[in-house]
């Protein structure tokens, strides 16, 4: 396990490797349960550290991949990134007075950044934007060292998990619907439908079933992205009033 984890750096850790093994455990579980002898034979064949290792590096960037895709789709209906959405004057996440100073500071900081007043907002709002996105661009760079700005990078962390995991979500559905009708067959082909005949193998596979589906029904969802992103803006705008004592 620990050859696995040094495939991945902190972030990676836990924002690309988790969903991936939320999306693969437990249909592999329900699998293990209802095939024993052929779960261990495929993991005397296939299931060699390397193999495994080599299987979740792949599975991890397959869904960074369709994480990075997911997530313009949500910048889209989101009106843009929730960071510059919240720099703009028209914009209500932060309040007035503390866009005012992040835009003092943001301006003194940057050369050649002029913030736009709300009248030039209004009337070029994409060239405002501009401005704004080159602002969060440097204060990305900035807060890089994790050890200074640790909220930043949770945060960041945190919001990478939740979109991965939705990206994976259609996967995971499916895999679950598989793993169903599979025990679907196997229970009435062994037991029936007679849930006191039942063993514990279909008792188990069921379980791990109905455990896991709700979770990325009910809680996986676009809503739950979209707290995690705003969570990350409010730290890493936050990083403007923490910069002074930072840099010194």
């Amino acid at each position: 396990m620990l050859q696995i984890v040094s495939l991945f750096d902190a972030y990676s850790l836990r924002a690309r490797l988790l969903p991936a093994l939320l999306l693969v455990l437990p249909t592999a579980t329900v699998v293990a349960l209802l095939f024993p002898g052929v779960y261990a034979t495929l993991s005397r064949t296939f299931g060699s550290l390397g193999v495994v290792a080599a299987g979740l590096f792949f599975l991890a960037h397959v869904i960074r991949a369709r994480g990075r895709q997911l997530e313009k789709r949500l910048f889209s209906e989101w009106g843009g990134i929730p960071t510059t959405v919240w720099l703009r004057h028209r914009d209500s996440s932060l309040d007035s007075t503390t866009k005012v100073r992040y835009h003092i500071f943001l301006t003194a900081r940057i050369a050649g950044l002029q913030m736009p007043s709300p009248a030039m907002e209004n009337e070029d709002p994409t060239a405002a934007d501009k401005s704004y996105t080159s602002a969060v661009k440097w204060l990305l760079e900035f807060t890089r060292n994790t050890k200074l700005f640790p909220l930043v990078f949770n945060e960041n962390v945190y919001y990478g998990f939740r979109r991965n995991t939705l990206a994976a979500k259609p996967i995971a559905l499916c895999l679950l619907g598989l793993a169903a009708a599979l025990a679907a067959w196997i229970t009435k082909r062994r037991y029936g439908w007679n849930v006191d005949a039942w063993g514990n193998d279909v008792i188990a596979a069921w379980a791990v079933i109905l455990a896991c589906a709700p979770p990325w029904i009910l809680l996986v969802t676009k809503g739950w992205v979209k707290d995690g992103a705003h969570a990350y803006a409010r730290a890493l705008l936050a990083a403007c009033d923490g910069v002074s004592s930072a840099s010194t």
